[in-house]
């Protein structure tokens, strides 16, 4: 039985008061769910390249019982910091549910992995352990 879910993990990332310069917007889905959405916006600073916002939406989770569940959306937002190789890290964890993203920005592709896994609401009044497994996006 699938159930629709929504499960907003959103980290917030210290944001300096100086002005963005540059920003990209890549929009994908992930590898094996065509169904689910995937949007990565980027942006520039003095201090850097960062990723301002990933969000995916739609998505399936596996959760105990057997049963599968859609995750409406989960997200990541602020600055996280892309290194000198283009890669970008970050991970929320609210103390029952990790919320952890991984990618490379190129300059007309991002892509990465991502992974849900706790505590996930499967109706308005019931939660259950489930996990996303290793999901791999692309963006374009």
């Amino acid at each position: 039985m699938k159930r629709i879910v929504v499960c907003a993990a959103i980290a917030a990332f210290a944001v300096p008061a100086s002005a963005v310069a540059g920003q990209a917007v890549f929009y994908g889905e992930l590898d094996d769910q065509p169904d689910a959405s995937v949007k990565v916006k980027t942006g520039t600073n003095d201090g850097g390249s960062f990723v301002r916002l990933f969000t995916v939406r739609s998505y399936e989770v596996n959760c105990a019982g057997g049963e599968t569940a859609v995750v409406k959306r989960s997200s990541l937002s602020g600055e996280i910091p892309i290194g000198s190789r283009r890669n970008f890290h970050a991970r929320d964890n609210d103390g029952e549910t990790v919320f952890k993203v991984r990618g490379r920005i190129g300059s007309n592709r991002a892509q990465g992995t991502l992974r849900l896994s706790g505590k996930t609401p499967i109706t308005n009044e019931t939660t259950a352990d489930c996990d996303s497994g290793r999901q791999t996006w692309t963006a374009r």
